[in-house]
């Protein structure tokens, strides 16, 4: 796939990184076998990218400001307690069915961050998993959501349940996105509403 007018090469070059460190890893992957398929230079890289660990902070900074960009706007609107629940649930199916190779890298890889970058990327994730603790907690005080559980542990059990898709998920596979999201809600929701 060479990168035509249109397409932004820094984002193809994020894309191609994000799918071939999947694949090779982050080490066995070489700023060539970036760039190659794309029809770009090395020097066309180091215009967008200081180093290759400068890209993989891309690579996950990318997805988790997706992620925190859908799930801001659902968590401070005033709507129905069910209908917050199936949109954070949705929010992060969407995103690992649209930044699959992004989550794995995400996960595999966030080891090779500078120190810099890995606070960032931990703030961030720190952030929105706040987001949903407190949301939580909210429903709780509500009175929408079991007062006789921990918040901490339903917000890992919303968390873990739906970022483990990542692992399985398949977009050509049995169930879409949308339906997966019904039947974690389903799950979700039996357990959490009265």
């Amino acid at each position: 796939m060479k990168v035509n007018a249109m397409m932004d090469p820094k984002k193809e070059m994020i894309k191609m990184a994000a799918e071939l460190f999947e694949k090779q890893g982050y080490h066995k992957c070489s700023i060539q076998d970036i760039v190659q398929p794309l029809g770009i230079t090395k020097g066309s890289f180091y215009y967008y990218f200081k180093n290759k660990e400068e890209l993989l902070y891309y690579i996950h900074d990318e997805m988790i400001t997706y992620l925190i960009r859908k799930t801001e706007s659902l968590v401070n609107e005033r709507q129905d307690s069910q209908e917050k629940l199936y949109g954070i649930i949705k929010a992060l199916l969407e995103t690992i069915h649209h930044y699959k190779s992004n989550v794995i890298v995400f996960y595999k890889e966030m080891a090779y961050l500078s120190p810099s970058h890995y606070e960032e990327i931990k703030i961030k994730r720190d952030y929105y998993h706040s987001m949903i603790l407190d949301n939580t907690k909210d429903e709780m005080e509500n009175g929408t959501f079991r007062k006789d559980l921990d918040p901490e542990i339903m917000t890992l059990a919303i968390l873990g349940m739906c970022n483990w898709a990542y692992q399985w998920y398949q977009p050509e596979g049995r169930f879409d996105v949308d339906e997966i999201v019904d039947i974690f809600f389903r799950i979700l929701k039996d357990g959490m509403f009265f």
